[in-house]
């Protein structure tokens, strides 16, 4: 049986723990597996940490409920407000996404599945606390970009 060509591509990510780690990637051409090296090399220089275990959007709604607005002096009835929006609606439509892999595109999609559910003020809400959500994640380099920055909660407003 032959195997089919495969290209790899390394990224050193330095010594952690005393010993050299390296990240490889694997693609069906060279210039695929040195897009894939480049945006390796763009994350770590964005300090994504690159050697964290993938978390997906539900783990990381619940780490940032529980333990950075638990604590950084996020009022009691705004945590509850957090909670109820993220319980309801961001874990049940995007929880199983890995963080690092959630893009605009699923989060518009999953906004849009909001409409006929939700009023849109609502929607205008679990949106707010979404992008509050990656913007934390983001700062602390889980992420390389917040994802749900550009969307749009609602649809154009007439009158």
């Amino acid at each position: 049986m032959q195997r089919p060509e495969v290209w790899a591509a390394v990224v050193d990510l330095g010594w952690i723990d005393g010993k050299r780690k390296r990240m490889c990637v694997y693609a069906k051409s060279e210039a695929e597996a040195v897009r894939k090296r480049d945006e390796l090399r763009h994350q770590l220089q964005l300090g994504v940490d690159l050697t964290a275990q993938p978390r997906t959007v539900e783990a990381w709604l619940t780490e940032w409920l529980q333990d950075v607005k638990a604590h950084d002096g996020t009022r009691p009835s705004t945590l509850v407000r957090y909670r109820l929006a993220v319980t309801k609606h961001p874990v049940p439509g995007l929880g199983r996404v890995k963080l690092d892999r959630l893009t605009p595109r699923e989060v518009q999609r999953f906004l849009t599945g909001l409409r006929g559910r939700l009023a849109p003020a609502s929607i205008i809400k679990v949106h707010a606390v979404l992008r509050i959500a990656l913007a934390d994640a983001e700062r602390m380099d889980l992420v390389p970009r917040n994802v749900a920055k550009g969307g749009q909660a609602s649809g154009p407003r007439s009158g």
